[in-house]
């Protein structure tokens, strides 16, 4: 049944316009309802304070979602959508629970608004004496979580309420299998149900709804497997029951041309089953079977073996006991056989035999990821390496794209060049030189071709809507290679951070196989340098106005002047060391000689954050080739960077955004203090004890205060504002580490 909603406008924030822009991504597109994420880089899920799976895509990290599952937003009108060209007048509104939330657990953690509660994937308790089930998405519950290790991705969720229940969830690194491990005390029956709705279509786009009406076409039930198999065949038919039942090799006959086939089940045969309707928003004659869950109201399940349609399917295992272990598997394929076989195969081994293959995987990659020798607090450290792991969980296996979320609400499930240029930082710095190797083949490889192109942002704008594509990068991608969710013809800081981020792998490179890296990159260097010289107005000496950093409307700050100094003169060293073509070197040193003089000469104005852009300020610092040690024109930057950092660990702000990245830059300031330092230190700290999502040390993009705590929001995971705290930690220790990695100062003029 839909619950009537009705969203509250969020109070403005003008002391930081950043927070206020930032708190549209939910009221876009719905608030993330995840504390922690799961990958194996083709397999993803999302996983709740409550231990609900809200998120399940496969076979890449961009797309398809197989999970019938949203939560609230707003739907804008037309007048709406005209005000959101200016993000910082737009008002957000709050699509959570606050303080009229059901249960404090839910107020803790800013439960999202949920159109149709009973979408998504999770168990449910039967208590002895009681005609229905609990569900974990009921507000009963008490949550705490943690990973089994501080190098580990399996997740432990502690659930007290009615019942106990302790639930142990990981994706297995080899297999595209999905293993939850239920430990149950006080209950008589185990339920668990799932509006599973396979789709071959994938969602892309900020306005695109995220419950597309196609997805999920039927869900059998094979009673020799136990198991419930979802799909979307490529040929979409149905074939009624066969004699004897379904079983995965009788749907693989009737559907040769395969398609997308979910199979879950139990580690034992279950008690009892249920395919039914979806009816969440959804309408269907009254004979059509009841959907699990609403079947498993009387605490029964009927036991229909098939429908055609959505599907909302159900099992449940009786515990005689009062207490037990019940394992669900669910297994991705593109056959039904495929699916089937690996939940198979993962009860013949068994799941301790299964946790200790995950594990050793991962701690192989927390025995690899570099720490400071000199850093020993314990929470920090924990965060970091979290930071670390959770960063190689969001790289695709099949492409090397790197997205910036696993999250579907807001849809961050993209690869943003920009982010990618610090997530490879990251990845050099942690010791994984390999994988940056396939994220820049991925990187080459989307670059924008073509001599024109129209873009309808120019247009509104009242711009010219023609303009030279060949160079530059898009706002996003899918992990294919298309474009992603974001309209922007191209961004320059984009173009200009991918360009610096391919000559500065360069240097973590083999030696053996530099020459032919070299022969890669520099086409996309050589190409992409050109594309920013068309905004370069060395007569001016500055910019032409471009789209920076997400904005709806074309600007000219430090953000897209630091960005584009910085390429420019990566390229111009690449153009020398790498293949002699000095004519060119100094045409962009010559370039970058007038910009970065333009630059010093507005830092002895009035600074201000419109002059700085987002953040212009930050990149100044680094990897800018701008600022030199005892250049007085740091200090205006460092004053505002100090205050912003103080107030936001101070709590003197109902809420903050990228703490870490400011962290980062002051930690890189070319004239850094012991001072400067101790609040680096108090940074780290405030985020690893107070702002961190408890249990699991992730963060959202954006964070609001909470009496002595921080609520995450949106995106969570936020790989940025992770992997930025565990480049603030090795930067704060050894910051010739990245000093290494600024390209050359140009020339005087």
């Amino acid at each position: 049944m839909q619950r009537r909603i009705e969203l509250k406008p969020i109070p403005p924030v003008p002391e930081d316009p950043l927070l206020q822009a930032n708190l549209l991504s939910e009221t876009i597109s719905g608030g993330t309802n995840a504390i922690a994420a799961l990958s194996n880089g083709r397999l993803s899920v999302s996983i709740s304070p409550w231990a609900e799976v809200t998120h399940l895509r496969w076979p890449s990290l961009s797309f398809c979602d197989h999970l019938r599952y949203f939560t609230a937003y707003k739907v804008f009108g037309l007048m709406d959508l005209v005000s959101l060209l200016n993000e910082q007048a737009a008002r957000p509104y709050d699509v959570r629970w606050g303080e009229e939330a059901p249960s404090e657990d839910w107020k803790l953690y800013g439960r999202p608004l949920e159109p149709y509660p009973e979408l998504g994937s999770r168990a449910g308790l039967l208590i002895p004496k009681a005609d229905k089930p609990v569900w974990l998405n009921d507000p009963v519950w008490t949550s705490q979580r943690h990973y089994a290790s501080e190098d580990s991705a399996i997740l432990i969720t502690n659930l007290s309420g009615p019942a106990s229940l302790e639930v142990t969830d990981w994706v297995d690194p080899e297999w595209d299998l999905l293993i939850r491990v239920h430990r149950v005390e006080g209950a008589s029956r185990f339920f668990y149900h799932s509006t599973f709705a396979p789709s071959l279509r994938p969602i892309k786009g900020l306005f695109i709804s995220p419950d597309p009406k196609d997805a999920g076409f039927a869900a059998v039930y094979c009673p020799a497997d136990g198991l419930i198999i979802h799909f979307c065949p490529r040929r979409r038919r149905w074939m009624p029951i066969p004699e004897g039942g379904w079983t995965p090799e009788r749907l693989d006959g009737f559907y040769p041309e395969g398609g997308v086939f979910l199979a879950w089940g139990f580690d034992s045969m279950p008690s009892s089953f249920q395919v039914g309707a979806d009816r969440a928003g959804r309408k269907f004659p009254q004979s059509a079977p009841l959907g699990g869950r609403l079947d498993a109201e009387n605490g029964l399940l009927q036991g229909n073996q098939a429908f055609c349609g959505p599907v909302d399917s159900a099992l449940s295992l009786d515990l005689p006991e009062l207490r037990g272990t019940v394992t669900v598997f669910i297994a991705l394929g593109s056959t039904a056989t495929e699916a089937a076989n690996l939940v198979r195969r993962a009860r013949e081994i068994g799941i301790e035999a299964l946790a200790r293959k995950a594990e050793q995987a991962w701690e192989k990659v927390g025995q690899r990821t570099f720490i400071p020798p000199a850093e020993k607090d314990k929470a920090i450290l924990r965060v970091a390496k979290r930071s670390v792991i959770s960063l190689i969980m969001g790289q695709d296996e099949s492409s090397g794209a790197v997205v910036a979320s696993l999250s579907r609400q807001p849809p961050y499930h993209f690869d943003f060049p920009r982010d990618s240029a610090f997530f490879d930082v990251g990845l050099d710095v942690a010791g994984f030189p390999e994988r940056v190797d396939r994220h820049a083949d991925f990187l080459m490889k989307v670059q924008m071709k073509g001599k024109i192109a129209f873009g309808w942002m120019w247009l509104v704008n009242l711009r010219w809507p023609f303009y030279r594509p060949e160079g530059h990068f898009k706002a996003n991608y899918s992990t294919d290679g298309s474009p992603g969710s974001m309209p922007h013809p191209f961004e320059i800081d984009s173009t200009g951070l991918t360009l610096w981020n391919l000559w500065r792998h360069e240097a973590f490179i083999p030696e053996e196989r530099k020459e032919s890296y070299r022969r890669k990159a520099w086409e996309v260097i050589e190409k992409g340098a050109e594309a920013l010289m068309d905004y370069v107005d060395r007569r001016a000496g500055w910019l032409r106005p471009a789209f920076e950093d997400d904005s709806s409307r074309p600007s000219a700050t430090f953000h897209g002047a630091s960005s584009t100094l910085t390429a420019l003169m990566a390229a111009a060293d690449a153009a020398r060391r790498w293949v002699g073509e000095d004519g060119k070197a100094e045409r962009w040193e010559e370039a970058a000689s007038v910009l970065r003089k333009s630059m010093l000469k507005k830092l002895e104005g009035k600074v201000t954050r419109e002059i700085l852009g987002w953040r212009g300020l930050h990149w100044a610092f680094w990897p800018a080739p701008l600022l030199k040690p005892g250049d007085p024109h740091s200090q205006p930057l460092l004053e505002i960077l100090v205050r912003e950092i103080t107030e936001k660990v101070e709590g003197k702000r109902r809420g903050f955004s990228y703490l870490a990245e400011q962290l980062f830059s002051l930690a890189l300031a070319p004239d850094r203090t012991p001072e400067h330092e101790a609040l680096i230190r108090r940074g780290l700290e405030f985020l690893a004890y107070k702002v961190a999502t408890l249990g699991t040390g992730h963060f959202g993009e954006i964070m609001l205060k909470r009496g002595e705590l921080y609520q995450n929001r949106t995106a969570i995971p936020h790989l940025w504002n992770g992997i930025l705290f565990y480049l603030t930690l090795v930067a704060l220790h050894q910051p010739e580490i990245f000093h290494r990695q600024r390209p050359p100062y140009p020339p005087e003029t």
